[in-house]
């Protein structure tokens, strides 16, 4: 291996002790190298480089990037960093965490720099991940369309899944509101972890509209069978960020090609074995996860992945470094060539690697052994090199002086191999080591070096400024394309291409607001700056204004969320909650898009296109209600049966080990949905450990509606211990002889505050001796449990259609398994020992357990439900069902697409779920009757302890017809809207009860709108003097109202000032 160009001393945590007054492990070193700079960040500091190895910034506390900005990523400074540079804009990327695990809240910090100087300004972002999940781990991808994250999530320290999320590149390079997509892949297979997002390097960008793809490896070694790489795909939607996807696995199965590995490095899952002199203790392999980065490369005739991780290399515990590289032909991850590189009887580990612009590969890491002090060093391999193998021999950075002594293990977690954007050639390494024997005292290197075979083309510059035409002030965010090449302008109107390949280019500028520019036959010279300017001309204004409406029969406007977006520009303005009027200020020439949906929700959104502007326009909105849901106000579906248990329980009844109570709650939601009597599983605490018990409604007579759908409605409250305890609703048409599940089972928070669940019934439900009954059965309790409030049940006066029906008498039905799957068609003799109906079902195993480390689905053909387009498809099938409780997990998904994307609508549940044949029903939503949807059962299971599992029989589709209005009714009266302050220093309350007789509400924040403040309130009441309440606690406030008709009311609320302190102190 080449020597190095440049090696000189990092961040050490000797640093951390001048700046913090303390010291962190491990250090999590990583950097990245721009065209002038080089930037480090470890655990919690960062300084800034130039590339001659003069320190010219730092080292700095990580959360210095944002002073000013407030919020937590100004206050706390949490580590786990990661620094990028991305080439293709220009622009330093830095990312840390911000933690509070009391609150709770998880959130990703994340920088970007407002030009190609890390000295500069910076764009700060506060992005909250999770508010139950901490975001461990996080290790970010720089691509086109967005930037990639892959995070371990953590749960009260049990491990909760794996975590990816892409942000809005293209708004934070501008410095504007960025979104984010996230996906939590848990449900979707707990064993999931450790993926890592492509990073691109090169200034070749991937194919148009290509995924960012994410692998993780799996190991037979854990249990998991294959040994395999997963590839799975995210790709983003901006436009409509709900059809974002996160698609996989592609499964490259190594043991079949004779690669398997062990990553078990330490056996028996330990972690601690790497061996150091003069040192008791042993370090950290870390071999449970691919090790950063996942480096991408597009060379033209084909595109490139390259990673690693930490393996058994001999069988006897000895760290080796497992390498693969990946090309894409078709942009399918194939793979092209692997090795482990394991050279003599040293531990090697903690790696990282990256190719260079020729196809080169160079990887760094740590070495040690019992006569080797941890020592940086670097191999690797030329492209002309045999396959599967670095050739080039072995360098060191630097020789450690000592161990790492006394009782921490830790080491790494990561480093960092990257490529000089300069000349594609040069790699730069960070990565710790010790120069004496000490406990926390590490330091880190940083060096570069580069393959004398490598030889960059001719390079050139191409500059200049872009301007407003009329004024001449300099324009900032303005997309520069040269070619492949993207960049964008900085607040000076500056923008660069430091390093394009001589030749000739055309070059487009663009920006919302705009006439687009573009120059053609731009020649770029070998070592010349070529300079071009530009001058844009603004579009003329045009201000658009409206009012939103309702279209359901009342009068009154609506406050509302009005989205306005085009190819550059994205808006948000509020319509004014008492006029419903919005105005914007737009520009002509341009077609937008408009999507209107309302604050409150209980109506369906309407998304106009307005094209293209030339002057201003009038534009209303009128948004329909949500028919199904019917929880608008001053809407309510049409009952043939209601409860809302305020003069009495209903003659509901209570069975098995249970707390279910009927009275006024002072737990959980604190209030009732309606009145002030709810039943609850404890109306002022917790419910119990081991609780198994019912809430069982009286006979309700619907002989009456003998033919006809029913819908089945009620109110919640629901938390509970996820994964341990579960709720559900069955309902009985034989008066409790016999049930089915309509709703869940279900665990977790599942709803914080009063929510509706509706679930259609076909008509054989229809009957004289109908029954309801809620369930919740708990292994740990703690938690405040199950609130129900307004039982009711509506008919639609037409049956269902049945689309489709597979009792599995014939054949299999078409059906699939994939996957580690034990799933097989026949006549099952364990479980419930027969079919539901006939001979025949599908079953994990028919004859016995289903097997450990499972993770296995059984796919339906694709059903074709596209005569029934706009109805509700209702999924049934029957199921017996019991899995090692808390450990494996079943789930039923569908899809819309044919199977390239799933959603879950049934599970995650554990236990004795069905220990008899019971049928399930899920109304899913119109969308999903298509041509191509699809069912799957899946099965996940641990390392050990099995059960008999699941046992599937009857699946079938049915088309409930569309429902009527006149089943949501409209309720004469007005809407209140206001706000609650403290009435002292008028602060508006968010959180408090603002309630009549008929109805009640809560006060939120609106963090969004800069005109409504927090603290506000919409709340449907009957017209006429009415007494409304604002309470909090013990507190409250009651003012008489004359409600007008069909028309809206402001009402504001003052409470004492103890209410606010009180409520400050609860967050």
């Amino acid at each position: 291996m080449p020597a190095a160009l440049l090696n000189f001393e990092g961040i050490s945590n000797d640093d951390n002790m001048a700046v913090l007054q303390s010291g962190s492990i491990p250090p999590d070193p990583n950097g990245d190298v721009g065209p002038s700079y080089y930037v480090q960040w470890v655990n919690r500091l960062f300084a800034i480089w130039d590339k001659n190895g003069n320190r010219l910034y730092g080292p700095a506390a990580g959360n210095t990037l944002w002073q000013g900005f407030g919020g937590m990523c100004e206050t706390n400074n949490n580590g786990d960093p990661v620094v990028l540079y991305d080439q293709l804009a220009n622009r330093w990327l830095m990312s840390q965490l911000a933690l509070n695990f009391l609150k709770p809240e998880f959130h990703q910090c994340i920088a970007v720099s407002q030009t190609g100087d890390p000295t500069g300004g910076w764009f700060r972002y506060d992005f909250l991940i999770s508010t139950t999940k901490l975001n461990d781990y996080p290790k970010l991808g720089v691509w086109p369309d967005a930037y990639y994250l892959a995070v371990n999530q953590f749960k009260q320290g049990d491990w909760a899944g794996q975590g990816v999320v892409a942000f809005d590149r293209a708004k934070m390079l501008a410095g504007l509101p960025a979104a984010m997509v996230y996906f939590d892949l848990f449900n979707l297979d707990r064993n999931l972890g450790g993926m890592l997002p492509a990073d691109l390097d090169g200034s070749s960008p991937p194919p148009p509209g290509a995924p960012n793809y994410f692998i993780q490896f799996d190991d037979n070694a854990w249990g998991y069978s294959p040994d395999q790489l997963q590839v799975w795909r995210f790709h983003v939607d901006w436009g409509n960020p709900s059809t974002s996807t996160f698609t996989g696995p592609q499964v490259i199965n190594l043991s079949a090609a004779g690669l398997g590995f062990d990553s078990d490095l330490c056996a028996n899952g330990e972690r601690q074995c790497i061996d150091q002199p003069d040192a008791d203790s042993r370090l950290d392999g870390l071999s449970d996860r691919l090790m950063y980065r996942l480096a991408y490369r597009n060379f033209g005739d084909h595109e490139a992945l390259v990673v690693n991780h930490t393996v058994d290399a001999d069988g006897l515990g000895r760290a080796g470094i497992r390498w693969y590289e990946l090309r894409l032909p078709g942009g399918t991850p194939t793979l092209y060539q692997v090795g482990t590189y394991a050279p003599d009887g040293d531990h090697r580990w903690m790696g990282s690697m990256a190719m260079d612009g020729v196809g080169n590969i160079a990887l760094g890491y740590s070495v040690s052994s019992a006569a080797t002090y941890p020592s940086i060093r670097y191999a690797g391999r030329l492209a002309g090199d045999p396959l599967g193998a670095l050739l080039q021999g072995e360098a060191t950075l630097i020789a450690g002086g000592g161990s790492q002594v006394g009782p921490l293990s830790r080491w790494g977690d990561y480093s960092m191999m990257t490529v000089d954007p300069m000349d594609d050639c040069t790699f730069w390494y960070t990565q710790e080591y010790y120069p004496a024997p000490a406990a926390v005292r590490w330091h880190t290197r940083i060096g570069s070096f580069k393959f004398p075979s490598c030889t960059p083309g001719p390079r050139g510059r191409l500059q200049g400024t872009v301007k407003d035409a009329s004024t001449g002030l300099p324009l900032s965010g303005v997309t520069v394309v040269a070619g492949v090449n993207t960049t964008l302008t900085d607040a000076a109107g500056y923008f660069q291409f430091t390093a394009l390949p001589v030749g000739v280019f055309d070059v487009a500028v663009s920006v919302y607001g705009y006439v687009a520019q573009s120059a053609t036959g731009i020649p770029v010279t070998d070592g010349g700056t070529q300079i071009k300017d530009f001058a844009l001309t603004p579009l003329a204004p045009a201000t658009v204004q409206g009012i939103v409406t309702q279209g359901s029969g009342h009068t009154w406007p609506l406050y509302a969320r009005v989205v306005i977006s085009a190819p550059g520009y994205s808006n948000t303005v509020f319509s004014d909650p008492v006029t419903g009027a919005y105005s914007v200020s737009l520009r002509q020439g341009i077609t937008y898009t408009f999507t209107g949906s309302a604050v409150s929700g209980g109506y369906s959104s309407v998304t106009l296109v307005v094209t293209p502007l030339t002057g201003n326009v009038v534009q209303d909105l009128v948004l329909n209600i949500d028919l199904a849901a019917c929880v608008a106000p001053g809407h309510q579906p049409e009952y043939v049966y209601l409860e809302d248990f305020e003069t009495s329980d209903g003659g509901f009844a209570t069975s098995g080990t249970t707390s279910w109570a009927w009275g006024v709650p002072t737990s959980g939601p604190g209030y009732a949905y309606s009145g002030a009597k709810v039943w609850a599983t404890n109306l002022s605490g917790n419910y119990p450990n081991n609780e198994n018990g019912y809430l069982i409604s009286p006979g309700i007579d619907l002989s009456a509606y003998a033919g006809q759908t029913l819908i089945l409605t009620w109110w919640q409250w629901l938390q509970t211990k996820k994964y341990d305890d579960f709720a559900g609703v069955e309902a009985s048409k034989d008066g409790g002889a016999t049930w089915a599940v309509v709703y869940g089972e279900v665990s977790g928070m599942i709803a914080s505050q009063w929510t509706a669940h509706r679930v259609t019934l076909d008509p054989s439900y229809a009957m004289s001796n109908f029954r309801l009954r809620i369930g919740l059965r708990s292994e740990a309790g703690g938690f405040a449990g199950y609130y129900v409030d307004h039982v009711g049940i509506g008919v639609i006066p037409a049956a269902s259609t049945l689309a489709y029906a597979e009792d599995f008498e014939a054949g299999d039905g078409g059906y699939a398994a994939s996957g580690n799957a034990s799933w097989a068609w026949g006549a099952p003799t364990s479980g419930p020992g027969g079919a539901y109906s006939g001979a025949k079902a599908w079953a994990t195993n028919l004859s016995g357990d289903y097997g450990n480390n499972e993770n296995s689905t059984l796919s339906s053909p694709a059903i074709d439900l596209s005569a029934y387009a706009g109805q509700t498809p209702v999924l049934t099938w029957w199921q017996w069902l019991e899995t090692e409780s808390g450990f494996d997990f079943p789930s039923v998904e569908v899809s819309r697409d044919g199977g390239d994307t799933w959603q879950t609508v049934y599970g995650t549940v554990s236990g004795q779920v069905d220990l008899a044949w019971t049928p399930h029903r899920i109304a899913l939503d119109p969308r999903y009757a298509v041509s191509n949807f699809r069912v799957r059962f899946r099965m996940r299971s641990d390392l050990a302890i099995t059960a008999p599992g699941f046992y599937l029989d009857g699946v079938a589709v049915e088309v409930l017809p569309t429902l009527p209005p006149a089943l949501c009714r409209l309720q004469p009266g007005g809407l209140l809207v206001g706000h609650v302050y403290d009435d002292d220093f008028l602060y508006p309350v968010n959180g408090v009860r603002v309630s009549h007789i008929d109805g009640s509400t809560i006060t939120f924040a609106t963090p969004d709108d800069s005109v409504v403040p927090d603290g506000y309130y919409s709340l449907f009441a009957p017209a006429g003097s009415r007494d409304i309440t604002a309470s909090f606690g013990s507190v409250s406030v009651t003012q008489t109202v004359l409600v007008p008709s069909e028309s809206s009311v402001v009402q504001d609320f003052y409470l004492p000032l103890y209410v606010v302190i009180l409520i400050l102190i609860m967050k």
